[in-house]
This record gives C-alpha cells, sequence and structure tokens, in this order.
C-alpha cells in the first residue's frame, strides 16, 4: 500500500508525513505548508516564466532552456530530446 492511500490530503498533518515518507524534513514541509507567503514569489516567478514560453497546460518539461516535451508523452520524446541536449552539449571531436 503507498503512503498516501486512504489518508485526507486535506489535512496538513497528512500532507507533512507524506512528506517525510518521500524523504522531506517533516517540520519544513509543515513551515511551508502553513506559511501560504513563503514560496510565493517562487510560484509567482514561475508563472511568469510559463507565460513568456507560451506554456498554457501541464505537465510541461523544458530541457536546457530551449526544447519543449509537452502533455503527456512516451519515455521516447524524452530520450530523443535528451540525447539531442548531450550531442549539442557534447559535440564529437572528431
Amino acid at each position: 500500500m503507498s503512503p498516501t492511500e486512504f489518508k485526507d490530503v486535506g489535512e496538513l498533518d497528512t500532507l507533512a508525513d507524506i512528506a517525510e515518507a518521500s524523504g522531506l524534513n517533516r517540520d519544513e514541509a509543515l513551515k511551508a505548508l502553513n506559511d501560504k507567503k513563503q514560496y510565493a514569489q517562487n510560484v509567482k516567478d514561475d508563472q511568469y516564466e510559463a507565460k513568456g514560453y507560451g506554456i498554457k497546460g501541464v505537465p510541461y518539461f523544458i530541457i536546457n532552456q530551449k526544447y519543449a516535451v509537452s502533455g503527456v508523452q512516451p519515455a521516447q520524446a524524452f530520450s530523443e530530446a535528451l540525447d539531442k541536449v548531450w550531442e549539442e552539449d557534447n559535440p564529437d571531436p572528431n
């Protein structure tokens, strides 16, 4: 059974427990959940950046600030994008 089954994720303590089970610090997670302003600027910055890219939905992945994978895609789409980035960043010296 996964740690989220049959749990009320509307409860902050439940979310903190899930955060801890996922490897995060429980107290820090609970503090962030209770402070609605702690990451507000980060969220606004992400929204602004997404708007600049023309992102209108999720999931949406930007790889190396150059390639985008939008929507639910097969693993091959990610593999191809990562291969392309690798080739560009590591040109064949021959």
